[in-house]
Order: C-alpha cells, then structure tokens, then sequence
C-alpha cells in the first residue's frame, strides 16, 4: 500500500515517561488499502488499542504503530519509538 504513512505525532524516540500509561497520538495517512492501525508494545499486539497503552513496566520499550487493511493485515507503513518508563 504505497501511499499510506504513520507518523507519532507526541513522542520523540528516548522519551521519557512517568507511570504507567502513556498516550500515543499518531496520523494515519490513508492509501487505497490501509483503514486502520494496530499498536504493538515489545512485539506484542495491544488489542482494543485506542491511542493510550497502560500497564507499562519500568524500563525500555519499543511502541510501533503499523497501517492495517479491512482484513487486519499489516501493511509497510508504520511509526516505531523506544521509550524508557520510570
């Protein structure tokens, strides 16, 4: 789907981030296939995600944010920062 892009629009790589939850705001530049996103924290897909991602533990974590068709596949595009939780 070449002409979809994300982008984080709130948090810059290193980042960071007190508690346990951060918002993650993003763009989804839609293309002829993508209609959604899907979050993944350390590889691990957020189910339900709605742009705020809870129970993070202390420490370093990669949060990506990857375009999706109607059929829940990935597609190319996607936003990927790494975040350190205290």
């Amino acid at each position: 789907d070449w002409s979809s892009d994300v982008c984080s629009s709130d948090l810059e790589n290193g980042a960071i981030v007190k508690g346990d939850a951060v918002e993650v705001q993003y763009m989804l530049t839609k293309g002829t296939q993508s209609t959604h996103v899907h979050a993944y924290v350390d590889g691990q897909y957020q189910k339900g995600f709605s742009g705020m991602i809870k129970g993070l533990t202390p420490g370093k974590h990669e949060i990506k944010v990857v375009a999706a068709n109607h059929d829940h596949k990935t597609l190319a595009a996607e936003a990927v920062v790494t975040i350190d939780v205290q």
